[in-house]
């Protein structure tokens, strides 16, 4: 809901409520600063990959290249928000629709929708590593299908916390986000 509260200088409008909410999936949330910084963060940015399997994703989108991507893995500027937050993965620019497809074998852990994410899609590629397709205009899977690399797994879209079309796209090794670039053979 959208209230419009006028006074003598201005015009101020006021988002009530707000659901603050990251690009993760998190708790919902009533004000950005009443959260605490463990709970903003309980998905953790790591640059620690010692241990994780030795996999190489393929990009969840035909044609990819660095070029299609909008905003980068680490500390950035919230396009909502103006603060600066972890991003825990990478913005692929995409038209509308267009096919999102797994990046490796696994099981689908979850498909539906998430807070901040709109609908997702989390693949299980097993040894606790983990992919996530999120802001998709509709998931094709359900959970529970074993899907092989390169099947498609859903369409592009603007769901939840999202400015415009894309696919965000992130690599989870024991809970923890990793540079999908660390990962991503393109």
């Amino acid at each position: 809901m959208i209230r419009i509260v006028k006074n003598r200088l201005n015009t101020i409008i006021v988002l009530l409520p707000i659901l603050a909410i990251s690009c993760s999936p998190s708790p919902k949330y009533l004000s950005r600063k009443s959260r605490s910084k463990k709970d903003r963060d309980h998905i953790t940015v790591s640059e620690d990959i010692s241990g994780a399997p030795s996999v190489q994703l393929d990009a969840p989108v035909k044609n990819f290249s660095t070029s299609r991507i909008t905003s980068f893995f680490g500390i950035r500027k919230d396009p909502i928000y103006g603060t600066e937050e972890p991003h825990k993965g990478i913005d692929i620019r995409t038209k509308r629709g267009e096919q999102i497809f797994a990046s490796a074998d696994g099981i689908v852990a979850y498909s539906g929708k998430q807070s901040g994410f709109g609908k997702v899609v989390i693949i299980d590629h097993g040894n606790r590593l983990f992919t996530v397709y999120a802001h998709l205009s509709i998931c094709l899977v359900k959970e529970g299908t074993k899907v092989k690399k390169g099947d498609v797994i859903g369409r592009a879209g603007d769901s939840g916390k999202a400015t415009n079309c894309h696919v965000h796209f992130e690599v989870r090794y024991k809970g923890k986000a990793i540079d999908p670039f660390r990962f991503l053979r393109y």
